[in-house]
């Protein structure tokens, strides 16, 4: 689950923070979530903070509205 840590009044400083259900833990990453997203699809990250692979290291992204 990926969540923002919204305890600052500025949603531009808020951290991702990540929780894994199981380890039942929470991991908090200092960028916005644009960033982590990035960061995780160009496994830019000392290891995969989501777990699963359907977005790591993932070369091309496309956006496929439902219709």
């Amino acid at each position: 689950m990926l969540c923002w840590d919204a305890s600052d009044d500025d949603p531009a400083t808020w951290p991702v923070v990540v929780y894994q259900r199981n380890g039942s833990l929470w991991s908090r990453y200092d960028c916005g979530m644009v960033e982590f997203l990035v960061r995780n699809l160009r496994a830019a990250w000392p290891e995969n903070p989501l777990g699963g692979e359907f977005l790591w290291g993932v070369s091309e992204v496309t956006f496929q509205p439902r219709g």
